[in-house]
């Protein structure tokens, strides 16, 4: 028995002085990312005015004093005080209101929009990077024609679709709902597949609401105020950013020296070429009339 533990401690002692020999150490433990994070200053400061921002998209709107839409027109344009803190608008809105309403708005814009063009740029670069030629060459193409036009026309150009995809949506479900499916059923029994179906029975019967939805877009073309007012501040600032005929319109009758005259003419003029536009659009895909 004293011969075994003889050997055990004569191998750790051999063991141990080979440690030593060869200036082995023992492994350290791992930092946490905490740890890490302390020792960017940095970081840590990013880190600190995110969070702070998400605690005030999260309750700040529970602490606003006033409504973010709540106006007080006896309160326009104040200074900070003590009743408004960052003082009022030209609306008698409380401007800090108005911001913890829009620190939530603003991260969920920001959260779904990088998230969106996360997923399309790491899509589109990986199959650029995978397949290369032709298909890298297109997807650079078209990369470099969206970094060659303004952000703002973009942005304009894609609210624009979201915020009128609903209507054309219902518009041509409901008519679409109205064929009846027995035409559906004869041009399958007669060899059509849902091309030919679409193309020779359903676009037919519903052409008069593709005429419907050609004037709305074309007279939501000229008369798109409200969304290039806001998104480019046209509406109030003569910098021509992104100007359209009703902000030009607007600016002329309001910031112009108030040319209420010239205005006037510039919205008559409008309305015959949205009149104009209609008829040409209606003779133009006028077809015979088909009935079911």
């Amino acid at each position: 028995m004293s011969d075994v533990n003889v050997t055990t401690t004569d191998e750790a002692v051999v063991e141990t002085g080979l440690a030593s020999a060869t200036g082995a150490r023992k492994p350290k433990a791992r930092r946490g990312w905490w740890s890490i994070l302390l020792r960017q200053k940095l970081a840590l400061a990013g880190v600190i005015i995110v969070a702070v921002f998400l605690l005030i998209a999260a309750v700040g709107p529970l602490f606003a004093p006033y409504g973010s839409t709540q106006q007080i027109p006896a309160d326009r344009l104040m200074g900070p005080s003590a009743d408004h803190i960052f003082g009022t608008d030209q609306f008698g809105r409380d401007i800090l209101s108005r911001l913890l309403y829009g620190a939530r708005i603003s991260f969920q814009v920001g959260v779904i929009a990088v998230g969106i063009s996360a997923v399309i740029g790491v899509v589109l670069g990986m199959v650029a990077g995978y397949f290369g030629g032709v298909i890298d060459s297109v997807i650079s193409l078209l990369m470099d024609v969206l970094f060659a036009f303004p952000t703002i026309l973009l942005a304009i150009a894609l609210a624009a679709v979201w915020s009128s995809v609903g209507f054309y949506m219902v518009l041509f479900l409901s008519a679409m709902s109205g064929v009846p499916q027995e035409l559906y059923e004869a041009a399958s029994l007669d060899g059509a597949g849902r091309l030919r179906s679409f193309a020779h029975v359903t676009l037919p019967l519903i052409w008069s609401h593709a005429q419907t939805a050609l004037i709305y877009l074309a007279i939501g073309t000229l008369d798109s105020y409200a969304l290039v007012a806001v998104m480019s501040m046209t509406g109030t600032a003569a910098d021509s950013g992104a100007d359209v005929m009703s902000t030009y319109l607007y600016r002329t009758a309001f910031s112009f020296n108030s040319q209420f005259g010239y205005a006037s003419a510039m919205g008559t003029v409008m309305m015959l070429g949205s009149v104009a536009l209609a008829l040409i659009t209606f003779r133009l895909t006028k077809r015979e009339e088909l009935e079911y």
